[in-house]
């Protein structure tokens, strides 16, 4: 067993992304997405997940949801990128805790 976790956490570590998706209620979700997925993969998990299609995903919670993220084939590992670099988004954990990224989900 102890073979399969270190697989497994390898495999998550290398592949994958995670994203805590938060809601205004206190509500929250952990998504694992693939770095080569897009944002319309993302959407399409969040979807799944709520079973749900009338929702919007946002940067931030503090600038009143102005930044939305589009629902378009961007690249997870491009759309991470500019997430630090433009929207100075980190981690929600200190290193060597996984890295997880914080983003909104507000109903429409």
């Amino acid at each position: 067993m102890e073979e399969y976790e270190d697989y497994l956490d390898r495999f998550i570590k290398r592949n994958k992304v995670h994203i805590l998706c938060c809601k205004e209620c206190g509500y929250e979700m952990l998504i694992i997405i693939s770095k080569a997925g897009t944002l319309c993969d993302l959407y399409r998990i969040v979807e799944m997940e709520l079973d749900n299609k009338d929702f919007e995903l946002y940067v931030n919670y503090a600038d009143n949801f102005k930044n939305k993220i589009e629902n378009n084939n961007t690249l997870i590992k491009d759309f991470l990128i500019e997430l630090r670099n433009v929207h100075n988004n980190e981690p929600v954990y200190p290193l060597p805790k996984p890295v997880v990224y914080k983003l909104w989900l507000k109903d429409k």
